[in-house]
């Protein structure tokens, strides 16, 4: 099980203690996308005659096979796929909540290269009809295969819903055997990728010119605490949050990660920056804020580009932070020294960092004669006689000033 909502293309579903299964078959899959988010339109509605389909699961090992993953897929023209995938520890029929963590969904739609998803982060999937050959190991596992979904995307603002059903074709006879040698059955019908259906719902003839590879795909995601709400930064400190690739098998890369903000004021360091080819991987984003990132939300896109595609994930960055604060210890001090000697002031603040520093001469508030240069912590001063000095600290959320420090010169 993944620990959040990814998009994975079908042959990249093979679990290590368990086997796929796949068959081919008449079947109807419809999508309601209000918003448009795929861009083909408020509803989707594709059938044996318009499209080619494959239900696939992820069996584990056992006496009796257990399904923790269902991936169904419509090809509705060359090149073009949806992709509905759903996982679960023991799916049986009945209706599974989605939360990102035990139980993910998502629906892909891919054309030319390019990938639409939506990760969903809340809603439900409902299985109304799941059978399955008890027998079955690698293929035909499912003869029937009912349901529907209503998910809310996590990556983007959009609901989408729809139905989908899958029924077995009724397998070919072997024909008896004549003298006249009988062309082969292609190897790979029924154990991977999309095999054309007639408009009747039986399986091409093994004549058939087999249906291309999958176009290659490419996906980011990040952490479910994105998908939840804003991310908590203090200004002055960082996060480090992990972004994991998926790709498919056709995709074979260097996958480069960028990271961008609405706003200036953020830093981004991802390690590593490339993922090396295929392109399957984790990096490590660390975000920190620069010196004139003031309080507020930040939006923050992510993006990971390879091999023609780029895919991108979108979250909040909350930055909050504490003004400066200076107590009677962290204040400049006054001194005594001999004329020509140096006096070296000093202020410590509290609150949140990076600060600002301006330092003046005079009584403290009196802004008339700011010391050229003076805008670190410490201030080194020889005057030539007694004179006043303070210091303006701010940050993003205010500033402070300190009492008046008073350097006497003896003669």
């Amino acid at each position: 099980m993944r620990t959040r909502p990814v998009v994975l293309t079908l042959i990249l579903l093979l679990a290590a203690a368990g086997a796929m299964a796949q068959t081919t078959g008449s079947s109807v899959f419809t999508i309601n996308d209000a918003s448009n988010l795929f861009g083909q339109g408020p509803n989707v509605s594709l059938n044996a005659t318009n499209a080619s389909f494959a239900a696939t699961a992820t069996v584990v090992a056992g006496t009796t096979p257990t399904i923790n993953g269902i991936q169904f897929a419509a090809s509705p023209s060359s090149g073009v796929f949806w992709e509905f995938v759903f996982d679960h520890p023991a799916i049986t029929t009945g209706t599974f909540v989605v939360d990102g963590t035990t139980t993910n969904a998502a629906v892909t739609y891919i054309a030319n290269g390019t990938s639409v998803p939506c990760l969903a982060g809340f809603g439900t999937v409902t299985i109304t009809t799941l059978t399955t050959n008890p027998a079955a190991t690698t293929t035909a596992i499912f003869t029937n295969l009912q349901g529907s979904f209503q998910l809310d995307c996590a990556n983007v603002p959009v609901t989408v819903s729809g139905t989908f059903g899958f029924v077995a074709a009724t397998p070919t006879p072997t024909p008896t055997p004549t003298p006249t040698p009988q062309p082969a059955p292609p190897t790979n019908v029924g154990v991977g990728g999309f095999h054309p259906i007639g408009p009747a719902g039986s399986p091409s003839s093994p004549g058939a010119t087999p249906t291309a590879p999958p176009a290659p795909t490419l996906s980011v995601s990040g952490p479910v605490q994105t998908l939840l709400g804003a991310v908590d930064l203090v200004s002055g400190n960082s996060i480090t949050l992990p972004f994991a690739t998926t790709i498919n098998s056709t995709f074979a890369s260097d996958v480069t990660f960028t990271a961008t903000s609405s706003t200036p004021g953020l830093t981004f360091a991802f390690s590593p920056a490339t993922i090396k080819a295929p392109g399957s991987g984790t990096t490590n984003l660390t975000i920190g804020t620069g010196e004139n990132a003031l309080p507020g939300d930040f939006l923050v896109n992510v993006a990971a580009s390879g091999g023609g595609l780029t895919s991108t994930t979108a979250f909040t960055v909350h930055v909050f932070c504490d003004p400066p604060i200076l107590l009677g210890i962290s204040q400049p001090q006054s001194t005594t020294i001999a004329t020509g000697a140096a006096a070296q002031l000093k202020v410590t603040p509290s609150g949140s960092g990076p600060f600002r520093y301006q330092w003046f001469a005079g009584h403290s508030g009196t802004t008339s004669f700011p010391i050229d240069g003076a805008t670190s912590a410490t201030l080194s001063v020889s005057p030539t006689s007694t004179s006043d000095y303070w210091v303006r600290v701010s940050n993003g959320c205010g500033t402070a000033d300190s009492s008046t420090a008073t350097v006497t010169v003896n003669p």
